[in-house]
């Protein structure tokens, strides 16, 4: 998967570890070019394989997942930073839903029945597909997206996140091990730019699926929407209503927010707080976030004790500090200092930050703590539920959370709430690869979820179904004589061989009748 000819190099170092390289990488867009031609040129074999051989074929993507799982998630946390445990977790979330994906693609794809008249309407691919990966779920994202598109009969090639290209290298060797056409995948390395723009950009690509931030939504804005999949989130937030079961709803907000180190596009930045609960539910989520311990902050022996890595982006890092510094500036109370941790070999360490705000925000910042990503939670007191509510609203977030004993009350809430996923007494964090998962309007894809990605990247053909003989008198319209020019004869002949008609006045009445009788079965088609 490496190119052969290369035009560019990027060290990927760790986020850990400032002192240690975990590679060395090769990039070109040459090799885009090779990869894009590779795709189409096994288009139509694989676009022509029946859903059920599909299946077949890439039932050995999990099986080689399942083999070199421990090895996976050793480069998740060496490339990404994420813990052990988390990075074990992810690996069998990504087993789990390519397990979903194919059991439920040959449903996905079925084809449909036409209703009154005869016909089917079928999904056929789109074409070539790109997957623009993102970092924090560098085996999940990209896993379940490469093998959505290859179902959907699709030729696919990945870019993997520049800041995982270890796990980007071993997701193509699992995909590789699949049984389909050479070609039909392929991997090629690099930054956004210049290797995602020329994918992005490529004549040759019929698709784009890109997961990211606002910020990645706002610059693909000009890009056309038949050729974009785009799935974009800002970070998510949550409502504590006065009657909060205290002890759940602190833990599922801590879970929320500090998971990951902060960097799930579903992760919960602003907890919205009734006044009548805050005096007990503070202190709880005070403690649970104090509680939490970050690499850095336990022996050597015990790292898996961690619950935060370090951040990935050493830009993230920069900006979780600086918010931090005008939350300072601003004379915010910071009951959960947090911050930036030091290491004897540097590395991207935060520990979890909680402050309190105003529903302005933070004065002196410029955006939103919803575009903010790392370990930083901004808690905000309002006097109702009701101002709970409307300060969880996001229409930037994918998620929301509602904290209530009363399932009235949450349902009242979640009609008002416009985020795609909204939980009752559940983290942010929480989704099911089996339900919906639709993100904000002007940035999701028109698919609901990882299953409904299968659909989304495949077209709808609509096919109606005649018959393979001559057509019958009954179904001629009027005006043009459609007999073959076999059938026809002189004038008066025709009534005379079979007893028909013969004079003008009943020919038109005949030809009046079998129009009537082609407009009904017209409309009995429309």
């Amino acid at each position: 998967m490496t190119p052969e000819r290369t035009s560019g190099r990027f060290v990927r170092r760790s986020p850990e570890d400032r002192f240690h390289d975990l590679g060395t990488w090769t990039c070109s867009t040459s090799s885009v070019d090779e990869a894009v031609a590779g795709a189409r040129s096994t288009g139509a074999v694989w676009g022509a394989t029946p859903v059920a051989a599909r299946v077949r074929a890439l039932r050995a993507v999990p099986d080689a997942l399942d083999e070199v799982a421990a090895r996976f998630a050793s480069l998740i946390s060496a490339e990404v930073g994420k813990p052990a445990w988390e990075a074990r977790a992810e690996v069998q979330a990504t087993l789990r839903q390519v397990d979903l994906l194919l059991a439920g693609a040959e449903r996905l794809l079925a084809a449909e029945g036409g209703g009154d008249a005869p016909g089917t309407a079928v999904r056929a691919p789109v074409g070539v597909v790109a997957v623009l990966a993102p970092f924090p779920y560098p085996a999940f994202i990209p896993a379940t997206q490469v093998v959505s598109a290859l179902l959907a009969g699709n030729t696919v090639v990945l870019k993997p996140s520049s800041l995982a290209p270890g796990c980007g290298q071993l997701l193509a060797e699992v995909v590789g091990r699949a049984r389909i056409p050479r070609g039909a995948f392929g991997m090629v390395q690099g930054p956004r730019d210049p290797i995602g723009a020329a994918l992005l950009h490529h004549a040759g690509i019929d698709r784009v699926v890109v997961s990211g931030r606002p910020s990645t939504a706002r610059a693909l804005a000009g890009i056309p929407g038949g050729r974009l999949v785009l799935r974009a989130s800002a970070r998510s937030t949550s409502a504590v209503l006065a009657d909060a079961p205290v002890e759940r709803a602190a833990f599922e907000v801590a879970l929320g927010a500090f998971l990951a180190s902060g960097q799930r596009c579903n992760g919960t930045a602003r907890v919205c707080v009734s006044e009548e609960i805050a005096g007990a539910f503070l202190p709880a989520l005070y403690a649970v976030a104090s509680g939490l311990r970050t690499v850095v902050d336990v022996p050597e022996e015990r790292r898996d004790e961690a619950f935060l890595g370090p951040l990935a982006h050493e830009g993230d890092l920069h900006a979780c500090i600086a918010w931090l510094d005008a939350v300072r500036t601003a004379g915010l109370p910071l009951p959960v200092e947090g911050g930036f941790r030091l290491s004897p070999r540097g590395g991207n360490h935060f520990a979890p930050a909680v402050y309190e705000a105003s529903p302005g925000g933070v004065p002196g910042t410029d955006g939103s703590v919803l575009d903010l990503v790392g370990p930083v939670l901004e808690v905000v007191v309002v006097p109702r539920d009701e101002d709970a509510v409307a300060g969880a609203a996001s229409a930037t977030s994918l998620s929301a959370s509602v904290f209530t004993a009363d399932r009235e009350r949450f349902e009242g809430a979640r009609r008002a709430l416009p985020q795609g996923v909204v939980n009752w007494n559940r983290a942010t964090v929480v989704a099911s690869g089996r339900l919906p998962a639709s993100g904000p309007a002007a940035w999701a894809a028109p698919g609901e979820g990882h299953l409904d990605l299968v659909r989304v990247l495949s077209r709808v053909q609509a096919a109606m179904e005649g018959p393979v003989g001559a057509p019958s008198e009954a179904e001629f319209p009027p005006g043009v004589d459609w007999r073959p020019s076999s059938a026809r004869s002189a004038p008066g002949a025709r009534a005379a061989a079979t007893g028909g008609p013969d004079s003008s006045a009943e020919r038109a009445a005949l030809v009046v009748a079998r129009g009537q009788r082609a407009r009904a079965s017209f409309s009995d088609q429309s």
